[in-house]
């Protein structure tokens, strides 16, 4: 999924007229005299802009303008520095950088190289003129502006931080249309003169935000998820087909959704975390205990066209057919269902059957957004349900729950015991996953392109150190897994803790001198039992 999630630097602008000597300074290096009104007398305004903090969050483009959400923010956005429409705002952004599939740690790394280097410090001088509409200039410190626009980058500022450098050249090209030229100014061998950046011509974009929708074939998409998610083939090939027709379709009526019910860590929401990254379909994850009725404390399920529309990057017709995923629906059930729960799913309910909201997306703008094509996933647990299976006269199973098919454990007639409105059911395609046990997580450890196992032996491959292990092992984590009653997820935790001890050899300075890393069933149980040689 093209998510565009984003660092971006927030500036703070101050009148530039109350700081003549700072000003002065400015231009004594840019070469530049800029000034005080032009041909026709229009006053000209003079700003500095100082970065104050880095903030994650999403870009999107609404109407030729961008637009920058924090993320936690609710409904406010910011225009970008160069933006004409944010000459009146005291903050805004400035050089983002897409972070689409950066973890939180390695988001917490490029904050820190971001304030290290040049790109955190990048204190820009503007000027516009008052009262008109659209004239703007941005520049920073070393701008020159002769017949054309340039800009000249004090490329020792970034030392070896080449990466940075080509980031910031490259977000230059992207966020000025009329720059002609980029200028390396850096102290070059003698005889070499200063290195120039060839800038391509770039059109200017239209107010016509929308991409075409993109193609969905359900053999392709299965053949991708089930890659990582396994032992989930059938439910896996259901979800894929259902939602290659929902995006094919014109007529909203042939749309399914999805029910997904399952114990904790059997895959449901890493089928379609997998999904979005093996599509282009904007999609959200809520958790369906985060929201409560209107004028109660929480979010309100409308939330969720706000947060959809700027993973869509401000694209309405794809955020409209996008997917939105909601966990943990069982809390929102129950025989003991109270005024807030029940509007909750009341309000789901009005959504999923399609309907046109009026949505904020900040600055006291708003658009209408129509939820007919949009596909509704929910997820959860059902724990209990067993209790309610019905077989013949029989209410139960007693101890003999390995009895209980699938089917009925989960059907139309035991969610509605458990507390689902009959019509919530009815618009969604029940979709039941495997339970997991030692035999299949043993699978996953093998065949999962993201098998901890394996993602440690990759990270071992690049300190030339084999990782080693057996059958045997495998079978000690799988069997352990079982017994913690969490699902897939246990596995992980399970691996790092084996693993522990030996990390602190392979991640410290002398690791080369190791070649193989070798563990056995008892380095499952005790982590200081290992082979480093």
């Amino acid at each position: 999924m093209n998510t565009k999630n984003v660092l971006a630097i927030l500036y703070r602008r101050t009148n530039a007229d109350d700081e003549n000597d700072e000003i002065e300074e400015l231009n004594e290096e840019s070469g530049d005299e800029t000034e005080e009104t032009t041909d026709n007398e229009s006053k000209m305004r003079r700003c500095i802009l100082t970065p104050l903090e880095i903030v994650d969050g999403y870009e999107i483009e609404v109407e030729g303008h961008k637009l920058f959400k924090p993320k936690n923010s609710g409904n406010s956005s910011l225009y970008m520095i160069n933006d004409a429409k944010s000459k009146d705002d005291e903050f805004m952004y400035g050089f983002p950088i897409e972070v689409n599939e950066y973890t939180d740690k390695d988001k917490r790394e490029l904050i820190r190289s971001m304030k290290n280097d040049k790109l955190y410090n990048l204190m820009l001088f503007q000027n516009f003129k008052e009262d008109v509409e659209g004239e703007l200039e941005t520049f920073t410190i070393d701008y020159l502006r002769n017949e054309n626009v340039m800009f000249i980058i004090k490329a020792d500022n970034y030392d070896e931080t080449e990466a940075l450098l080509e980031a910031d050249i490259d977000k230059l090209k992207r966020d000025y249309a009329n720059v002609e030229r980029i200028i390396l100014r850096t102290d070059p061998p003698e005889g070499e003169k200063v290195k120039e950046v060839e800038v391509k011509e770039i059109k200017a974009k239209g107010n016509n935000n929308h991409k075409e929708a993109p193609s969905i074939y359900a053999n392709e998409l299965y053949n991708e998820v089930k890659k990582y998610i396994i032992c989930q083939d059938e439910q896996i090939k259901t979800i894929a087909t259902i939602l290659a027709k929902n995006q094919a379709i014109d007529n909203p009526d042939l749309k399914n959704n999805f029910i997904l019910c399952g114990p904790t860590g059997v895959g449901k929401t890493a089928i379609f975390k997998r999904i979005a990254k093996s599509t282009k379909l904007p999609m959200v994850i809520e958790d369906a205990t985060e929201f409560t009725a209107a004028g109660y404390k929480g979010k309100d399920v409308t939330s969720i066209l706000s947060d959809l529309f700027f993973v869509a990057q401000g694209d309405l017709e794809a955020a409209q057919k996008g997917i939105i995923y909601i966990d943990e629906i069982d809390k929102k059930a129950g025989g003991d269902l109270d005024v807030t729960r029940s509007a909750v799913i009341q309000s789901l309910l009005k959504m999923i059957e399609g309907q046109v909201y009026t949505i904020s997306i900040g600055d006291n703008r708003e658009i209408r957004f129509d939820t007919s094509r949009n596909t509704f996933a929910f997820s959860g647990a059902f724990s209990g349900i067993e209790k309610l299976v019905k077989k013949g006269n029989t209410i139960g199973f007693g101890n003999k729950e390995e009895e209980i098919t699938n089917e009925q454990l989960y059907n139309e007639e035991t969610l509605t015991k458990y507390g689902l409105l009959p019509e919530f059911i009815g618009r969604s395609r029940i979709i039941a996953m495997n339970s997991l046990y030692a035999k299949e997580f043993a699978k996953i450890l093998r065949e999962s392109e993201i098998s901890y196992l394996k993602l440690y032996r990759d990270l071992l491959a690049k300190r030339e150190i084999e990782f080693i292990y057996d059958d045997r092992v495998i079978e000690a984590i799988a069997e352990k897994a079982e017994k913690t009653g969490t699902g897939a997820r246990a596995l992980k935790s399970i691996i790092e803790k084996a693993l522990e001890v030996s990390e602190f050899y392979t991640l410290s300075s002398g690791y080369n001198k190791y070649k193989k890393l070798i563990i056995t069933p008892k380095t499952i149980e005790d982590n200081r039992r290992f082979i480093l040689k």
